[in-house]
């Protein structure tokens, strides 16, 4: 499917900071800082510095004034932004308190 028509959640412009760190089997990496483009209850956007890999899983610190929350995701897709990587992440099964925020942090902000 393209596009849109594959998501099971709508996705909302939002523009957060964020830091993210590969999970690899050695440990996690150092984290790569960056902002969202979009985000939803399923998943999120985000342009960073450093270069992700699609199959990638990151645990990622969104920060939802006032809550900053952590949630382990799944690079689905990479495409160049610039100078910058531009991704975009499913969640792997969020805790429901991080589930709670992020679905707060968008019924406050983005409708």
């Amino acid at each position: 499917m393209a596009g849109d028509e594959r998501r099971r959640y709508q996705r909302h412009d939002a523009r957060v900071a964020a830091m993210c760190r590969r999970v690899t089997e050695y440990g996690i990496e150092p984290a790569a800082h960056g902002e969202t483009t979009d985000l939803s209850l399923g998943g999120f956007g985000a342009i960073f510095d450093e270069y992700f890999e699609s199959g990638d899983v990151v645990d990622v610190d969104l920060v939802l004034t006032p809550h900053v929350v952590t949630v382990r995701a799944l690079v689905v897709d990479v495409s160049p932004a610039g100078d910058r990587v531009r991704i975009h992440c499913c969640y792997t099964d969020p805790p429901p308190l991080v589930a709670r925020a992020i679905n707060d942090y968008l019924e406050i902000r983005c409708t």
